[in-house]
């Protein structure tokens, strides 16, 4: 294993950290970023199509608002 093999050569905790294990996480940090993000911008969108009349008002609570 990689991390055995790193602290028998006498790597501390911190340095097996920074130069074994982060980055073998760094492409799967990568994808997490890119989920997090787009599912973000999805909620935005998802909230405005609800939200907004197809006159370009806003719905309030008990019905559109168009004049």
């Amino acid at each position: 294993d990689i991390i055995d093999a790193a602290r028998i050569d006498g790597s501390g905790e911190f340095h097996t950290f920074n130069t074994v294990i982060l980055p073998i996480l760094k492409p799967a940090m990568a994808v997490q970023a890119i989920f997090s993000f787009v599912g973000a911008w999805t909620e935005l969108f998802r909230d405005d199509a609800v939200t907004v009349d197809r006159y370009g008002g806003f719905i309030r609570e008990r019905g559109s608002d168009c004049e």
